[in-house]
């Protein structure tokens, strides 16, 4: 409800009464006496504020409900260089209601002020009437209706006070609902950053025509074969997927599906590689640590070919083609290269073929067994050192030990020594405050020797200056 509006019309009204100079009544009377001219200014201007941040106010809650509309349409299809301007409107708003908001509060604090001057100077007025004696009776009317208002102040006063607590709950509850629109969007921008970065790159029109127009035709119109049908192209595909990380065009198109979301397709796409990763790490890491202990012991081109064999091995797990016969091939050079490199009992020494006289001389061979043995030398001595160190750090934690229990010790025995000189110090202060109270026991104290001396004084004097007159 417009409060200040109503107010208007009722000033209107009487401006027109008075106008046309028709009678006015006893209530209409009352008001004219009562309100002096200087009040009747205050009021217009208090009137003319409220109308002013009424109108204001009206319009900051109009332009936020817009702006929190706009943006519940543009959610739908905002794109990330749009969200920006969406969020620009949401602050506007917000400093606007702000704004309002605030001279709400500093328009309260006036009229409550205006409230506590007009009390006051009611008070006064009736302190003076009562010892002024008998009024007329238009005068004792006035004062029954200023008793009437003393105690919510005047009626203007109040109309305006409670117009401002509305339009206060209307500016607050709108603020509450740009909050809420401003947290939505930063909701929605966090998870366009998350699906952007997850692989669902787009979700428009275009790019669900495009998969449509490249999705192959239905197994009913194609006649079956091995590759369409399901049983082979069900296994083709998910390990395709798995192996292979990222799809191409025609092939996410086919697997595409409008009632599916994507995030599930993509979570999956995602694991499979993370996955595949760790395999090809674990198997590269361990073939590199197989062509060590074969270098170390002194077969070069052992561990030359075996770290060549792994690469393979390793590349055939990361890189596989979709078609079955190249995966048949893979699958039997795979098979051979581990016929080949098979071990000997099955417990872990490899079986390496044949090599040549050629292949090292002697001199490299001593070579190699030198570089083995200095290897091994300095392991044993990095061992040794790490043992040494290892000893003096527990040697140091067992100093820092004993050297943390003394000086516990310490500042135990510097505590006692401390309570106990707190102990004696009080008995000395008790002995103390003992040894003045027993003069202060005895009739004949030096306080009342004092005070006699006084007395004895003022007597002196009194007798001289009686002699003296």
């Amino acid at each position: 409800m417009d409060l200040s509006h109503e107010l208007w019309t009722l000033v209107e009204t009487t401006r027109q009464q008075k106008s046309s100079g028709a009678p006015f009544s006893q209530n209409s009377t009352l008001q004219t006496l009562s309100i002096p001219l200087e009040e009747q200014r205050t009021n217009a201007s208090l009137l003319s504020t409220s109308q002013t941040l009424d109108e204001a106010a009206v319009n900051a809650i109009s332009r936020a409900s817009a702006h929190v509309r706009s943006l519940v349409v543009a959610l739908d299809a905002a794109t990330p260089s749009s969200t920006a301007h969406l969020q620009n409107s949401l602050l506007l708003s917000d400093a606007e209601l702000l704004s309002v908001s605030s001279s709400l509060k500093a328009f309260t604090e006036t009229l409550t002020k205006i409230n506590a001057l007009a009390a006051a100077a009611k008070r006064n007025d009736r302190r003076g009437k009562k010892t002024e004696g008998k009024q007329s009776s238009q005068k004792s009317l006035m004062e029954e209706a200023e008793m009437g208002d003393a105690g919510t102040g005047t009626g203007l006063v109040a109309h305006l006070q409670q117009a401002v607590r509305i339009q206060e709950q209307r500016v607050a509850s709108k603020r509450l609902q740009v909050a809420l629109a401003k947290e939505e969007l930063a909701l929605y921008k966090s998870e366009l950053f998350l699906f952007g970065h997850c692989g669902v790159l787009s979700c428009s029109d275009a790019v669900v025509a495009e998969l449509t127009h490249y999705q192959p035709p239905s197994s009913s119109a194609s006649p079956p074969s091995p590759r369409n049908d399901e049983r082979w192209r069900r296994p083709l595909d998910e390990e395709h997927v798995r192996r292979r990380g990222v799809p191409s065009s025609s092939f996410s198109a086919s697997l595409s599906r409008p009632s599916r979301s994507g995030f599930g397709t993509t979570f999956r796409v995602v694991d499979g590689m993370m996955q595949k990763a760790a395999q090809t790490v674990k198997a590269a890491g361990n073939h590199a640590d197989s062509a060590l202990h074969v270098a170390l012991t002194g077969s070069h081109m052992a561990a030359r070919q075996l770290l060549s064999a792994g690469t393979s091995s390793v590349d055939g797990i990361v890189m596989m083609d979709a078609d079955v016969d190249r995966r048949r091939i893979s699958s039997n050079a795979a098979a051979e290269s581990s016929t080949a490199l098979s071990t000997k009992t099955g417990v872990g020494a490899i079986q390496l073929p044949p090599f040549t006289h050629d292949d090292l001389t002697k001199e490299e061979e001593a070579r190699l067994q030198e570089q083995s043995q200095a290897l091994l030398q300095l392991q044993n001595e990095a061992t040794a050192q790490d043992a040494r160190a290892i000893e003096m750090s527990i040697h140091e934690l067992s100093q820092l030990t004993s050297l943390m229990n003394e000086q516990v010790m310490q500042q135990t025995e510097q505590f006692s020594i401390l309570v106990r000189n707190t102990e004696a110090a009080h008995t000395n202060v008790q002995k103390a405050v003992g040894e003045v109270k027993k003069p202060l026991r005895a009739f004949w104290n030096p306080t009342r020797q004092l005070i006699a001396l006084l007395w004895a004084c003022m007597a002196v004097l009194l007798a001289a200056n009686r002699l003296l007159r």
